[in-house]
Order: structure tokens, then sequence, then C-alpha cells
């Protein structure tokens, strides 16, 4: 086998695996958010403010908008919701004092299509290569 068929046939086989891995990132993609969709939970994010608390009752002060997040650390819950499918509060200074990083369900989608596309282009180029180096023999 001359160097050009010995090339040809490690590209081709290249991109056979090559496209074989692309696939199967772009198969568990699915299963991979399901998984972080199953921890988030509605949660709102709080500070905590003693004078609130003796002013209003509550003794919270919302950061933001109630997000889907991921947070694994059953310490930085604050109280229970108002009602049943209401918020889960957090304590925002339990979250920063512990380097605790609320992950949103959003990012995780994000990420996950920012992951899809070069498994896309991966499974193009491997397909390309393995097509575009088969043996001459094959070709009619």
């Amino acid at each position: 086998m001359s160097k050009g068929g010995k090339l040809r046939k490690i590209v081709r086989v290249a991109g056979i695996v090559v496209t074989v891995l692309c696939l199967v990132g772009l198969a568990t993609a699915p299963s991979i958010r399901d998984s972080y969709k199953s921890r988030a939970v509605l949660t709102q994010r709080v500070q905590i403010d003693q004078a609130g608390a003796t002013l209003f009752g509550d003794g919270t002060t919302p950061i933001g908008s109630p997000q889907l997040m991921i947070i694994d650390d059953p310490k930085a819950i604050v109280g229970q919701p108002k009602s049943k499918d209401g918020p889960r509060q957090v304590d925002d200074a339990y979250l920063k004092t512990h380097g605790i990083y609320p992950l949103q369900l959003k990012t995780v989608d994000y990420t996950l299509h920012l992951a899809q596309m070069p498994l896309i282009a991966g499974v193009i180029v491997g397909l390309l290569a393995a097509a575009l180096t088969r043996s001459r023999a094959v070709r009619l």
C-alpha cells in the first residue's frame, strides 16, 4: 500500500470515528438536559433584612425575578413558599459566603445549544472525510 493509500485509510477511519463520537454526543444531550431539569426548582434569591422583618413581617427583599435554578444545598433555603406553586426562597448571602453558584436551567439550555453546533459540524466533516477518501476501486 502506498503512502497515499495509507493516509487515505487513516483519514477515512478518523472521519468515521469523529462522526460516531459526535452522534453519541448529540444523542446524549437531551438526557443531560432532562437530568438538570428534574433538579431545577422555581427559586427566588432574597436578601435577609432584619429591619424589614420588624417593619413588614417577612424580612426578605427579593433579588431579581424567580428562575428555574439548581441549588443542592438545603441550608440555603429560607422559609416555605407562600403557595404550593410559589417559588422557594434562598438566602443570597449564604450562597455567596459558601461559594455556591446558583445554576439556572436556561444556562444549561444555552450551553447545550452551544455544544450541539460543533457536534453537528463534526458529523458533517466526519461524513465528508469518510466519503471523499473511500477507495478508488469503489468509485464508478
